[in-house]
């Protein structure tokens, strides 16, 4: 499994526009790509009280080739929304991860 993370750090004027986007609109638009099996909103905790909320989206992906055909037919559209919606009060960055092994 291939893990694609993007995280989030949004200003805190926009969160709740933001998160409403998010779960409403971009979250459907990412799995209708056929590419992802699930999708994992998390909320990036460092103990401290920060100038922006950051938030990681954990989207699986069965296999590295599903990921490519993503990134080369989807990735800038996608990005662009955000951006054009957002500007720079979201800040973003994406990391892939393979799961090696899993532990319950």
């Amino acid at each position: 499994m291939i893990l694609y993370n993007v995280t989030s750090h949004v200003a805190p004027e926009i969160e709740s526009q933001w998160l409403e986007w998010l779960n409403e609109t971009h979250l459907p638009e990412m799995m209708a790509t056929g590419v992802f099996t699930s999708a994992l909103v998390l909320r990036v905790y460092d103990g401290f009280e920060a100038a922006e909320t950051a938030y990681a989206i954990q989207y699986s992906a069965n296999n590295h080739d599903d990921l490519d055909r993503f990134l080369k037919e989807n990735k800038q559209k996608l990005k662009l929304q955000s951006l054009k919606l957002f500007g720079e009060n979201v800040l973003q960055f994406s990391t892939q991860l393979e799961v090696l092994s899993q532990h319950s």
